[in-house]
C-alpha cells in the first residue's frame, strides 16, 4: 500500500466515524506491543497519544432479505449482528456492538494490533458460525524533533535577509511553528507567529516501521534519522534586533493524528547594524 493510500484510508476511516454515531473508547496498552501477533491486512501509522476514530460497516450483504425470507416462511427466529473490538487481541470493554471507536494509544512507540469481529446470531440456535474478521496493524511513531542549529548573527546594515540552520526528524513533510520578535533601536518589541515547511512527503510506506526499534520503550527520533537544512527569514531593517525562536514540529502522521510537539528555549538571535547617518559641516570659528 502506498503512502497516499495509507492517508486516503485514514481520511475515509474518520470522514466514516464522524458520520456514524461514536461513542469513545479508551486504551491504554502497557509495553511496547507487537508487530507480528496477528497479520494484519491493513495498516494505520498515529503519533504517541493520539487519539484516532474507527469504524466498521456492520451491513451484511443479503441479511436483510434471508431475514424477510425467515419471516415470510413462518420462523419466529431473532436474527442479531454482532461486532467486538480487540486490541493487541484484548477485547475492548464497552465497545461491544458499536460500528465506531475513539482508541487514545498510549504516550509510548509500539506496534499493536487493532480487530473488529462481525458475528450473526440466530436466536434458538446453539451454535452460530464463527465471527467475520477485520485487522488493522496500527503503529504508534513517536513524536518529530527540530531544533535551530545556526549562532547568533550580526549583519551589515545592506543586508536583508538571515539564514536560519535547522535539524529535523519525523515522517515526510515537516513543519516548524515559530516566533519573531522584532526589536528596533529604542523602541518596544513585537511578535508574531510563523510556519516553514521543510522536506518532502513520503514516497515509500515502509519507511515508517523501519524509523523506530518498537521493542525499545524509550524509542524516539534522533540523529540517526535527521536531516539538516536552512531556510531564509527576509525584509530584515537595518538598526533591528530579531529573535528567531522554536516553538514547535509537526510531521506527516502527527498532523493526521492532531499532535504537535512543543518546543521552548530554542532560539537564535539576529541584529542588523543601524545604517550610517550624517549631519551637515558646520564651520567652527578658530579659537584665539
Amino acid at each position: 500500500m502506498t503512502a497516499k493510500q495509507i492517508l486516503a484510508a485514514a481520511i475515509f476511516t474518520a470522514a466514516t466515524c464522524f458520520a456514524t454515531s461514536a461513542t469513545a473508547q479508551t486504551y491504554s496498552p502497557t509495553g511496547s506491543g507487537t508487530a507480528n501477533d496477528v497479520a494484519a491486512t491493513q495498516v494505520d501509522y498515529v503519533t504517541v497519544g493520539a487519539t484516532m476514530p474507527y469504524a466498521t460497516d456492520t451491513a451484511q450483504a443479503g441479511l436483510a432479505a434471508w431475514k424477510a425470507d425467515l419471516a415470510a416462511a413462518g420462523f419466529t427466529n431473532t436474527v442479531t449482528v454482532s461486532t467486538r473490538w480487540y486490541v493487541d487481541n484484548n477485547e475492548l470493554a464497552g465497545a461491544t456492538d458499536k460500528p465506531s471507536i475513539f482508541i487514545a494509544w498510549p504516550d509510548q512507540p509500539g506496534a499493536h494490533t487493532l480487530k473488529v469481529a462481525t458475528g450473526i446470531a440466530v436466536s434458538g440456535v446453539a451454535t452460530s458460525c464463527a465471527p467475520a474478521e477485520s485487522q488493522k496493524m496500527v503503529y504508534v511513531l513517536p513524536l518529530p524533533v527540530a531544533e535551530f542549529t545556526s549562532a547568533n548573527q550580526v549583519l551589515a546594515c545592506t543586508e536583508t535577509m538571515a539564514n536560519i540552520g535547522y535539524k529535523v526528524a519525523g515522517i515526510g513533510q515537516k513543519q516548524l511553528a515559530y516566533t519573531i520578535t522584532r526589536k528596533p533601536m529604542g523602541q518596544a518589541a513585537t511578535s508574531e507567529s510563523s510556519t516553514q515547511n521543510v522536506g518532502t512527503g513520503v514516497t515509500n510506506a515502509g519507511e515508517f516501521e523501519e524509523t523506530v526499534d518498537f521493542a525499545t520503550a524509550s524509542a524516539k527520533y534522533d540523529d540517526a534519522n535527521a536531516t539538516t537544512g536552512s531556510f531564509a527569514v527576509d525584509n530584515l531593517a537595518p538598526g533591528y534586533i530579531y529573535t528567531i525562536e522554536l516553538t514547535g514540529i509537526s510531521d506527516q502522521i502527527s498532523r493526521k493524528s492532531g499532535v504537535t510537539a512543543g518546543i521552548s528555549g530554542n532560539r537564535i538571535s539576529v541584529a542588523v547594524t543601524p545604517m550610517p547617518s550624517s549631519t551637515k559641516i558646520n564651520h567652527v570659528q578658530n579659537i584665539e
